[in-house]
């Protein structure tokens, strides 16, 4: 909740904080570190990024939106990789 009205006020420290602090609170909740890992994404902190969707996926194999996550990230680094080449 206080992680949205941060997003929406560009504070992102502050969402990375309320996000981390809601998951040392309840460690097994996926959403919660899904949103961490789309925040990490979005400022290009991709292994960060990785690591919390490989955690989801270590609790729920079966979860699409880590896997899609995942999917994005590497799409992502494999372009920049080509890019540089």
């Amino acid at each position: 909740a206080l992680a949205n009205y941060y997003k929406t006020e560009k504070n992102n420290e502050l969402v990375l904080e309320n996000l981390k602090q809601a998951i040392n609170i309840d460690p097994n909740n996926t959403h919660y570190r899904y949103q961490l890992a789309m925040e990490y994404q979005n400022l290009k902190l991709y292994s960060a990024a990785i690591e919390q969707l490989e955690k989801n996926l270590e609790m729920k194999p079966k979860d699409k939106r880590s896997q899609q996550g995942l999917e994005k990230i590497y799409k992502t680094l494999n372009i920049q990789a080509e890019e540089k080449n």
